[in-house]
């Protein structure tokens, strides 16, 4: 949802129990919005994609969502709601009852996540200990063994005693969700999870992370800067640009007819696979505006193709209409209506293929 009111959501259908709902969240320091009025919600069991170029606020938001704002950072507005309870506010000893527990993260390089002078299987069990601490050593033991087991880790009595460095970037990941899984969480938190890994492992990893949501019913925050991984991992998805929701939908609905042309020109940036040696990549021109920078209107407006005067003075309202199961698609646009929305290389289409069941 993108709405300063959070009546409505990008999820109708009333089975489908809400773990998360975040509620015009404003986070920033003391001169600068960061994330400006940012609203959705997380159904249970469901994959939602933070979809954006850098400094769209995709991190920061998911960083909100686990009380791990860097120094200077805060939020300033809005509610965090987790099963009910608004953590927003909550001090580091409040924290430990949601963090963990609730929520988990994985972050986007393992290397930096893991410590190098401890063995994996000290790692795993520090946080198994953490969240069960009468297991004991035996049941510690066995804990880890069925998380790497979990993660389709081969050989997990070996890799028990093996130092980080040891393994392959997309083991070492695994080994990270498999921390990230010691509290049963019932939401995972993936910030950029495959980014420091080839194609072959990105797509290994993305295809675990889908086989644990099956496995274990969890709910995902996807974030990622490539709208095709959402199309092809998330149920629904949320546009971000410099710090607001551009657009926010089912993900079939916003990539299959995308209403914004920011969306537009996200989809026509990615790289076909007809392109010769000599062609030039698409890109979107310009840059996203600093935050301290933001003029009054549309953040996009200085490099959208579109832009009319109107543009640079406010922002829109929020537009919708009906989607696939009981869904709506949202978008603030002036322009919306326009049937010549081009993207960078003059694309105004998106594929009919992919979207999660």
């Amino acid at each position: 949802m993108i709405a300063e009111t959070h009546t409505q959501s990008t999820t109708a259908a009333p089975a489908v129990e809400t773990v998360v709902e975040v509620r015009n969240l404003v986070v920033g320091t003391a001169t600068a919005r960061l994330v400006d009025g940012v609203s959705f919600t997380v159904p249970s069991g469901r994959t939602v994609a933070l979809v954006g170029e850098s400094g769209a606020g995709k991190s920061v938001s998911a960083r909100a969502l686990m009380g791990l704002l860097p120094a200077g950072v805060e939020v300033l507005g809005g509610e965090i709601l987790v099963n009910g309870r608004d953590v927003s506010r909550f001090n580091p000893r409040q924290w430990r009852s949601v963090r963990g527990r609730e929520l988990s993260m994985v972050f986007q390089n393992p290397l930096r996540s893991l410590n190098p002078t401890m063995r994996v299987g000290a790692q795993i069990a520090e946080a198994v200990r953490l969240y069960d601490p009468k297991l004991g050593r035996a049941g510690e033991r066995a804990r880890v063994l069925e998380l790497l087991e979990q993660v389709r880790i081969p050989d997990p009595e070996r890799r028990l005693f093996e130092y980080p460095h040891q393994l392959s970037g997309g083991m070492r990941q695994r080994v990270v969700i498999a921390i990230a899984l010691a509290s049963n969480p019932r939401v995972l938190i993936a910030d950029e999870p495959t980014t420091a890994l080839d194609v072959t492992t990105q797509a290994q990893i993305l295809d675990l992370l889908d086989t644990l949501q099956a496995e274990n019913g969890m709910s995902i925050v996807l974030v990622t800067h490539d709208i095709r991984v959402a199309e092809e991992r998330a149920h629904e998805v949320i546009v971000m640009y410099s710090g607001r929701i551009a657009e926010t939908g089912r993900i079939g609905d916003v990539v299959r007819s995308p209403m914004m042309p920011y969306t537009r020109a996200l989809i026509a940036a990615v790289p076909s696979f007809d392109v010769t040696p000599r062609s030039l990549l698409p890109t979107i021109p310009g840059r996203p505006p600093h935050p301290s920078q933001r003029s009054a209107g549309c953040a996009f407006a200085p490099r959208c193709p579109l832009a009319e005067a109107r543009c640079d003075l406010a922002i829109p309202d929020v537009t919708s209409r009906p989607g696939n199961n009981g869904t709506r698609q949202q978008w603030r646009c002036f322009v919306t209506g326009k049937t010549d929305q081009p993207g960078p290389t003059g694309q105004a289409g998106a594929s009919e293929e992919g979207e999660k069941a």
